[in-house]
């Protein structure tokens, strides 16, 4: 099996992603903890711009005045753990108030970000509260959301994202509630990874919403203690393919059955077992993030002896299913799972 193959077929695969069309308008409810299932609707289409002149496009189509975009020049061998994400701001009526509204949109994963997101616990430690990842990026966006925020005189908060983007947005939803309190913040994210561990206090006004086909909402693994912040939207699907998606999830989970084991456990690349020589379920997943990222090559495969995993390898299950996924996005039926166009299709439902 060539795991330089696979790689490049996975490239195409992430540069294919297409982004869908703009809803009408968005229309805050006027409760933040109350779920609108037309706001979802309405804010998806703006989290699906992807580059900073079609996010601020979009944003400006629907009367938006864009003041910030941060993080979109990210070279595509850059593995820090930040987002690109973008902030508008715009007048609306609520209540019979005009009050401004700060829109955030964070954006999915490009290029090195891939590195990010398989790096959940840069710490290692399996007493972490969160997907680190996804914090530190939450972090960097509140950060530079603050001032914004600070300026304006009883504003408005809405968060959005889709993929990378939902799981930073859904933990800057919870940051915002904890300095700003979570009347005035809504956050709606989509096909989100999951981001905390523990128990974790109400963010009520923190809604996800979740194709229970997508594979991505089940990262980080919830055998490792993954959930989310918030209240998940489950959104109807197919349960024979939602059941499928989860045993293919499950191969990583008896490959790592915890954090530690994650960085740290070893399995040989020819036989089965463990191996000093061989990788750990972490550096396997960089090889593969090297492929999405569009920085492998052959030399890189043959470098670190991945050019060709034995059938006999505990990871020949793993790549058995990057194999499946290596179609393309249109022609696969699990990573359509996971297109901002299948959320708009279910939630339509």
């Amino acid at each position: 099996m060539r795991l330089a193959k696979l790689l490049c077929a996975l490239l195409l695969c992430a540069l294919a992603l297409p982004r869908i069309s703009m809803a009408e308008g968005l229309k805050l409810p006027s409760r933040s903890d109350e779920y609108s299932a037309e706001l979802a609707k309405g804010v998806l289409p703006l989290a699906t711009g992807h580059t900073k002149d079609a996010t601020a496009s979009l944003l400006s189509a629907e009367g938006f005045e864009v003041l910030a975009q941060e993080n979109f020049e990210k070279a595509a061998d850059d593995p820090s753990h930040t987002c690109a994400y973008t902030i508008a701001k715009k007048e609306i009526e609520l209540d019979g108030q005009t009050r401004p509204m700060l829109l955030v949109i964070v954006r999915g994963t490009q290029a090195g970000e891939w590195y990010s997101n398989f790096d959940f616990a840069p710490s290692h430690s399996g007493d972490t509260a969160f997907a680190e990842n996804f914090l530190f990026a939450a972090e960097d966006v509140f950060l530079g959301l603050k001032g914004y925020i600070d300026a304006e005189t009883n504003p408005l908060v809405l968060v959005s994202g889709h993929s990378r983007g939902a799981a930073c947005a859904n933990l800057l939803g919870r940051l915002l509630n904890a300095r700003y309190g979570s009347e005035s913040v809504y956050a709606y994210t989509f096909a989100t990874p999951t981001t905390v561990r523990g128990e974790v206090e109400a963010c009520p006004n923190v809604f996800n919403l979740i194709n229970p086909c997508d594979p991505v909402t089940m990262m980080p693994l919830a055998a490792w203690g993954y959930a989310r912040v918030g209240a998940d939207i489950v959104l109807k699907n197919d349960e024979s393919l939602a059941a499928r998606v989860r045993e293919g999830v499950g191969v990583l989970a008896a490959l790592a059955p915890d954090i530690p084991s994650y960085y740290g456990l070893k399995h040989s690349l020819t036989k089965a077992g463990k191996d000093e020589n061989g990788l750990t379920s972490f550096e396997m997943m960089l090889m593969i993030a090297r492929g999405l990222a569009g920085t492998a090559g052959a030399t890189d495969m043959n470098t670190a002896g991945a050019g060709a995993i034995s059938a006999e390898s505990d990871f020949a299950p793993l790549l058995e299913i990057v194999s499946r996924l290596s179609g393309g996005w249109a022609d696969n039926e699990v990573l359509r799972q996971h297109l901002p166009q299948t959320y708009l299709a279910l939630l339509n439902e």
